[in-house]
């Protein structure tokens, strides 16, 4: 079985399309399995920041 795993803010919105695909039948089906990770988890300080400061465009 293959699978696959997604690093995201957002996991809730997985499969999304594509479930409603063919790869969405063969989730279904077994042929491969889908992960998501949250990767705010893993984030630094009090608040889980997953983000960097902003680079260029201004002074």
């Amino acid at each position: 079985m293959w699978r696959a795993t997604v690093l995201t803010l957002f996991p809730e919105i997985f499969p999304g399309p594509l479930g409603c695909s063919l790869a969405g039948e063969a989730l279904t089906r077994g042929v491969w399995s889908l992960e998501t990770k949250q990767i705010r988890d893993h984030g630094l300080g009090r608040h889980h920041t997953v983000d960097d400061a902003p680079m260029g465009g201004g002074p």
